[in-house]
């Protein structure tokens, strides 16, 4: 699979900890481009983001640290998308070295 990345974009790569047992800090999101996102669009990001969770814990694997989104696979021209043609939301666990990617198809 080929995953188109933009020549003025800068990724910042950011890295969470869990505190104790049972807390869940929500990992910090980088947006691929600037933009900011309609409600309706920022619950389509957690509901994208709760779908790699979900197969994260299903797979017993490390939570991704990384969490990289390409606002404009989530709303163009004040439209939300439900889904979009390329992967719109990347998450890498650095510990298991795995890249998860969504498109919105669930």
């Amino acid at each position: 699979m080929r995953i188109p990345v933009g020549c003025r974009c800068r990724a910042r790569v950011v890295q969470y900890r869990r505190r104790r047992a049972g807390e869940v800090i929500q990992p910090e999101f980088h947006y691929f481009r600037e933009g900011k996102l309609s409600s309706a669009a920022s619950d389509l990001v957690q509901f994208d983001a709760d779908s790699i969770r979900q197969i994260v814990s299903a797979q017993r694997s490390t939570e991704p640290d990384v969490w990289l989104i390409d606002p404009v696979q989530y709303e163009q021209n004040g439209r939300v998308l439900r889904d979009s043609d390329s992967p719109r939301m990347l998450a890498y666990s650095r510990k298991d070295q795995v890249l998860y990617a969504t498109d919105g198809c669930n």
